[in-house]
């Protein structure tokens, strides 16, 4: 999210816009201190917080419809609140998977982390319950951090899974 810093204060970009987060999320990154900076501190009070503080936030409970074509659904480990964002509209959809992943590899090696993880075992559980769901249909998936455009759908691969890129 972006900001400006107005007489020395962060604001938002857009002070009319309504910024949609998962309850449980806010709750846990909210409480987080400065001893926190090397995993969210940082991003959490330079783009978080003064969402917060102009009042400019609404909190729901995933899985949550925020209009006709777009969800927002739960896909929680890797942080203890972690949502995506599904569109679907004239018949097709893609799935906005934030940290779901961080890399290729992770559809075949479900334990690997490339970073800090809050619940190991969920985000593992999760991502295996993603993959499955997701295996061999039209579903595009955007995940944030791929090193390479990350838009593709998830394809079976003997027992696990690969992420083959949209042409």
């Amino acid at each position: 999210m972006e900001h400006l810093l107005a007489r020395r204060q962060l604001v938002p970009t857009f002070p009319n816009a309504k910024y949609v987060f998962a309850r449980r999320e806010w709750d846990y990154w909210g409480r987080r201190k400065e001893a926190d900076w090397d995993f969210g501190y940082g991003a959490i009070t330079s783009s978080v917080r003064p969402l917060v503080d102009a009042r400019r936030v609404l909190l729901v409970e995933p899985p949550y419809q925020l209009d006709d074509e777009a969800r927002i659904e739960p896909i929680c480990g890797h942080t203890p609140g972690q949502v995506s964002l599904r569109i679907a509209s004239a018949g097709r959809s893609a799935i906005l998977a934030g940290d779901l992943m961080h890399h290729p590899v992770q559809c075949a090696e479900l334990q690997w982390e490339s970073i800090p993880t809050i619940d190991r075992k969920l985000a593992i559980a999760t991502r295996r319950k993603f993959l499955e769901a997701h295996a061999g249909s039209d579903v595009l998936v955007i995940p944030a951090h791929f090193p390479t455009s990350g838009v593709g759908r998830i394809v079976p691969h003997g027992a696990t899974w690969r992420f083959e890129r949209a042409a």
